[in-house]
C-alpha cells in the first residue's frame, strides 16, 4: 500500500496503533518522528495527543518541553490546553527562568483564555506562593475576581487577614499590590483634574 503520512498531530496516534498491532516498521518511523519533531513549538500537540493515548513518555517529554521554554510559549498553543495540564507544567521542575509577576501575568491571560474551566482548587494549584510568590500588579484585580467567582472561601482564599492559611493566599498577594495600584489610580486621577483645570 501507499506510505502513511506521519505529522505532529497523528503520530502518537499511529505510534499507539504500531504498537497495538505489532506493526514494528511503522513504530520505528513514529517514534522517529516524535523525537525528531517535538519541540516547544510542537509540544502542546504531543500533550494532548499523549493524554489521549495514555502514553507516559511522550507526555513527560512534551512537558519538559513546554516548561523549560515557558517565557517562550505562545498563548495560542497554551490555551489549547486544559487546566490541568497547567497545573503539571506549572509544577514541573524544569519550569525556570521566569520572574514571578512575569509568569503571574502570562497565567493571567491563560485563566482569560479558559476561565469556563477553572475550579478553585485548579486556580490554587496553579498560583502557589512556591509557583509565584509575587503578583503582577496589572493582574491583582483580575485574580481576586476570580477567587471571589470561584467561591472559595473554604479553602482559605477569601480568609480573614489574621488567618495563617492567608498569609500566603492568592488574596493576600494580590492585596499586597493593592496599595501601588490605588496609588496609580489616585494618580492618574490627579493628572486628569489638572488637564481638566487648564482647560
Amino acid at each position: 500500500g501507499s506510505p502513511i503520512d506521519v505529522d505532529t498531530k497523528n503520530a502518537v496516534a499511529l505510534r499507539h496503533l504500531a504498537s497495538s498491532f505489532g506493526i514494528k516498521p511503522l513504530f520505528h518511523e513514529t517514534t522517529k518522528f516524535i523525537k525528531n519533531d517535538l519541540n516547544s513549538d510542537t509540544a502542546h500537540v504531543y500533550l494532548i495527543e499523549a493524554k489521549i493515548f495514555q502514553n507516559a513518555k511522550v507526555v513527560q517529554a512534551a512537558l519538559h518541553a513546554i516548561a523549560s521554554d515557558f517565557r517562550s510559549a505562545k498563548m495560542t498553543a497554551l490555551a489549547c490546553l486544559p487546566p490541568k495540564s497547567m497545573v503539571e507544567i506549572l509544577q514541573s521542575a524544569h519550569l525556570k527562568g521566569m520572574e514571578s509577576e512575569a509568569l503571574s501575568s502570562k497565567i493571567a491571560s491563560y485563566c482569560k483564555c479558559r476561565e469556563e474551566d477553572l475550579t478553585a482548587d485548579l486556580l490554587e494549584s496553579m498560583t502557589t506562593v512556591r509557583i509565584m510568590p509575587r503578583i503582577a500588579e496589572q493582574e491583582s484585580l483580575y485574580y481576586i475576581h476570580l477567587v471571589v467567582t470561584l467561591g472559595d472561601e473554604s479553602r482559605g482564599l477569601l480568609t480573614s487577614p489574621t488567618s495563617s492559611i492567608s498569609n500566603s493566599s492568592l488574596t493576600r498577594r494580590c492585596l499586597e499590590q493593592a496599595p501601588k495600584l490605588l496609588q496609580k489610580v489616585i494618580s492618574n486621577a490627579g493628572d486628569l483634574e489638572s488637564i481638566a483645570l487648564k482647560m
